[in-house]
């Protein structure tokens, strides 16, 4: 489907930029589409929906994938492989029970890449989405003192210009959502990019109480992939539907509160999303 794209100004000469999107593309792009705002905020309104449309189709795939692996061709190869004969685990008599690890690929990936791409919105949102309003940001969504968004929040109580004022709702909207998600999933973010590993993720798995245990093993025994947030552990499907109400909620809200006139149409049609998620 041909999305009418948005227009830009190169050499002097003005034109439409004409995407094809898929389905979830073009629906989601309604939100964040560069034509609902003024000229100088397009280029950032396409960045925001960039990013946007990414975090949905990660975290939604990583969602689906979370149900749908175990009848994947990925998980019956490595069910097979655990049948064919599982070496004894090198273990004293009396240790812990043996986890048997299945690893999905592709789960882990897309569950990767939404974190990035909620953190990279976060850094759109608050640097060039904000400076086509008023003219100036602090350049992103960045750290002070060690604590995730600090120096944006010390920006917009202490630094925003005059003409900004949504800034004492912006940084009570910030504050609000770093409890619900950011600063938790900022964490997660950090590590993928540093250390290439998810906290608190952990794989489709067996438990293996008894050493005398004689396969087969079936698809009834596996335990779902799980991580935590805000320290309750969930299955990775509520973890992503989850994460992707409140990144809606905030973003949506974030979005009205910087360009109120220009998303007036939009707001009524998105007031749900914008509601936090407890």
């Amino acid at each position: 489907m041909w999305d009418e794209g948005f227009y830009t100004t190169r050499d002097g000469r003005r034109f439409a930029a004409l995407l094809f999107r898929d389905d979830l593309a073009w629906e989601l792009s309604a939100h964040f589409s560069p034509n609902r705002f003024p000229a100088n905020a397009e280029e950032a309104a396409g960045a925001c929906d960039v990013e946007w449309i990414s975090v949905h189709r990660h975290l939604l795939l990583a969602q689906q994938l979370s149900v749908q692996w175990l009848d994947t061709p990925e998980c019956e190869a490595q069910l097979a492989f655990i049948n064919r004969g599982l070496p004894s685990p090198p273990r004293p008599p009396e240790s812990a029970p043996v986890r048997v690890l299945l690893n999905s690929v592709a789960l882990e990936a897309h569950l990767m890449a939404g974190l990035i791409h909620a953190k990279t919105l976060l850094d759109v949102l608050a640097g060039p989405f904000l400076a086509a309003r008023c003219g100036c940001s602090p350049g992103g969504f960045h750290k002070k003192g060690g604590e995730a968004g600090g120096a944006f929040l010390r920006w917009l109580e202490q630094s925003a210009p005059r003409g900004l004022d949504a800034a004492p709702k912006l940084a009570e909207l910030v504050r609000q959502h770093k409890k619900l998600w950011i600063d938790d999933t900022i964490r997660k973010r950090d590590d993928v990019v540093h250390r290439a590993v998810i906290p608190s993720f952990t794989h489709f798995r067996f438990v293996l109480e008894d050493d005398a245990r004689a396969a087969p093993y079936t698809k009834r025994e596996i335990y779902p992939a799980c991580i935590d947030l805000d320290g309750e552990i969930m299955t990775i499907a509520d973890y992503s539907k989850r994460l992707l109400e409140r990144i809606r909620g905030f973003a949506l809200a974030y979005r009205d509160l910087v360009f109120p006139s220009d998303t007036e149409g939009l707001s009524k049609s998105t007031a749900e999303d914008t509601a936090p998620t407890a």
